[in-house]
C-alpha cells in the first residue's frame, strides 16, 4: 500500500467513525478540504445514513406515526417533500463538484478511492430518495 492509500485509509476510517460519508484526503488543497467539509457536513445533516435496512425501519416507523391523523400526515408528507428537494440539490453540488476536475488534482490511487465513497453516498442518497417516493406516490 502506497503512502497516499494508507492517508486516505486512515480518513476513511475517520470519516466512517464520525458518521460521514465521504473521506477527506491528507492534502495541502485547502479548497478541497472545505468543498468535501462543507458536502459531508450537507449530507450528514440531511440524514444520511450507511445503513439503510436502518433507514428502512426508522422510516416505516415515522411514517406509522405521522398517519395517525390526516394533519399530522400532511405536515409529515410537506418536510418530507423539502427533504426530497433538498436531496436533489445536494446530488447536483456532488455533480457540480466532481464536473470541476477536483479528483484530478489528486493520486489515481486517492481519485479512485474518493470516487468510490462518493459514488457510494450518492447511491444510498438515491435510494433514500426513491423509497420515500414511492410511498408518497402511493399516498396521493
Amino acid at each position: 500500500m502506497s503512502a497516499s492509500a494508507a492517508l486516505i485509509s486512515i480518513s476513511v476510517h475517520l470519516c466512517n467513525r464520525y458518521g460521514f460519508p465521504i473521506p477527506i484526503p491528507i492534502t495541502p488543497n485547502d479548497a478541497l478540504v472545505k468543498l468535501l467539509t462543507g458536502l459531508n457536513g450537507r449530507i450528514t445533516q440531511w440524514g444520511y445514513t450507511d445503513d439503510i435496512q436502518e433507514y428502512v425501519r426508522a422510516f416505516k416507523a415515522e411514517y406509522a406515526a405521522a398517519k395517525v391523523n390526516d394533519e399530522a400526515l400532511e405536515a409529515w408528507m410537506e418536510q418530507r417533500g423539502k427533504w426530497l428537494v433538498e436531496a436533489n440539490e445536494i446530488m447536483g453540488d456532488v455533480s457540480r463538484f466532481l464536473s470541476e476536475g477536483w479528483l484530478e488534482t489528486l493520486s489515481s490511487e486517492v481519485a479512485g478511492l474518493l470516487w468510490r465513497h462518493i459514488s457510494g453516498a450518492v447511491w444510498k442518497m438515491q435510494y433514500m430518495s426513491a423509497f420515500l417516493q414511492v410511498y408518497l406516490d402511493h399516498m396521493v
